[in-house]
């Protein structure tokens, strides 16, 4: 009986194996409408591993071939592509990701987080991600077996005249290149909201939400946490981190259009403003009417 049990566990395993896990042996890769050959280190050919519906690509093989270099810190299981960053001190053993000295966090086409793994010496890392971080174009041809890997083609940049629920938006600081993102591109809770350049990241996108008589949300498209201000604080300077929704008041932002085109975000729960001029985090405080209480509101597609 035992051994009957044990072989129906073993079978039971193997098929969901076979379910979670695909050869992506015959899945060919092209780079603007050329083919990569990928190979390892040792330059041995590897290809494409499928699991649970996401595709994974050898790291070192698509970084190289858009030209990007490949490092990699044993000591914080840390790779670095484009150029090493002086910030990951963690030692977990989760792999870390870096692309151009921004840490991302993998995200599969659901947004729910997925991880690097290491098959036969070669690290893997999702197509997606990748593609999102180097800010290039995927496409799969599932008749063809086949993933297509192009320049993002350039959209004109459109400056909201309106906030609407259920559309995504980039804040970006009035006069600035600075936008409205997540510390460390972290899917962690109480993280400081700060200010920093385009990273191509969903860290950077936030999907207003009604909040009913004019206020709105902002969710992260990447962790799906809001903006609020820490601490349910009514102090000048306070900063604003991201915390699940059901906060309340202040999650709640009412956006003021000014003559300019740009808009104050005003909080309900003290009448202050959401303010980009403190030096290491977006902060709530008192209106002064300068540039760095005024956003630009800029749509994105998703």
């Amino acid at each position: 009986m035992k051994k009957l049990i044990t072989l129906c566990l073993a079978f039971l395993m193997l098929f969901s194996m076979t379910v979670f896990a695909e050869d992506g042996n015959d899945v060919k890769v092209f780079i603007n409408g050329e083919q990569l050959i990928m190979k390892d280190a040792l330059g041995n050919e590897v290809y494409p591993v499928i699991r649970n519906g996401t595709t994974f690509l050898p790291i070192r093989a698509i970084a190289q071939a858009f030209g990007k270099s490949v490092d990699y810190d044993a000591r914080t299981h840390t790779v670095y592509i484009g150029g090493i960053s002086d910030e990951e001190e963690s030692t977990t053993p989760k792999i870390k990701l870096y692309v151009d000295k921004v840490k991302v966090t993998p995200l599969d086409a659901n947004g729910n987080e997925v991880r690097l793994f290491i098959e036969n010496g070669t690290t893997y890392v999702p197509i997606r991600a990748i593609a999102t971080a180097l800010k290039k174009d995927i496409k799969w041809d599932d008749t063809a077996r086949s993933i297509y890997i192009t320049e993002k083609e350039a959209k004109p940049e459109v400056l909201a005249e309106k906030i609407e629920p259920g559309k995504f938006y980039k804040l970006r600081g009035y006069k600035t290149n600075l936008y409205a993102s997540i510390q460390d591109n972290s899917n962690e809770q109480h993280k400081d909201i700060v200010m920093r350049e385009d990273d191509g990241t969903l860290y950077q996108v936030w999907k207003a939400v009604d909040e009913g008589n004019g206020y709105v949300s902002f969710v992260s498209a990447a962790s799906g946490l809001v903006i609020q201000v820490s601490g349910e604080s009514k102090n000048h300077g306070h900063h604003c981190i991201v915390w699940p929704s059901g906060s309340g008041d202040t999650q709640d932002w009412y956006p003021e259009k000014q003559p300019d085109g740009t808009f104050t975000l005003r909080v309900k729960h003290s009448g202050m403003y959401m303010d980009w001029s403190f030096p290491n985090f977006v902060a709530q405080a008192v209106k002064n009417d300068s540039d760095s209480q005024k956003w630009e509101i800029i749509e994105y597609d998703m």
